[in-house]
């Protein structure tokens, strides 16, 4: 790449729409050529179950997400799609890398799970088992006016 102003880059190959590269970090420095290796690492299959934390219940619907993360957790990428999970809450995808990997997880009415996938070398297939979503706070609030009182349950999202 030619007209690269100087700095810190983040540079992620893909082979197809589920192989990516380790995340590698380049310092370029202005007029200066650099060679950067980039090397796909091996990939699994990932599962598990997404239930109510309070309830035990299943959260069918929920996205769940492969991302790879830079400084202070910032997802950088998103591997693939988000896949949702099934009436049983259960979910399973393909492409999950082997390490420096995380894995999102969101409903609505929940808190957002996230979390960095074990790094287990050699194992084709990933068992996350159960990830329990917190339910999100519900407060009530009574409003009066000329009318009889009514109760409203307001519910903060973020």
């Amino acid at each position: 790449i030619d007209d690269l102003a100087a700095g810190t880059y983040a540079l992620l190959g893909r082979l197809r729409e589920d192989r990516f590269t380790d995340l590698v970090f380049v310092e370029v420095e202005a007029g200066v050529a650099s060679v950067v290796r980039l090397a796909f690492p091996k990939t699994r299959n990932a599962r598990g179950r997404v239930v109510d934390a309070d309830t035990g219940r299943p959260i069918a619907g929920a996205a769940v997400a492969v991302v790879l993360r830079g400084a202070g957790g910032v997802a950088l990428v998103t591997l693939e799609d988000r896949v949702r999970t099934a009436a049983d809450g259960g979910f399973e995808f393909a492409g999950a890398p082997l390490v420096h990997g995380a894995i999102d997880v969101s409903a609505a009415g929940y808190q957002t799970f996230a979390s960095a996938l074990p790094s287990r070398e050699g194992a084709a297939e990933l068992d996350l088992g159960r990830i329990e979503l917190a339910p999100m706070p519900v407060h009530h609030v009574t409003l009066e006016g000329a009318r009889d009182p009514t109760r409203y349950a307001v519910q903060r999202y973020g």
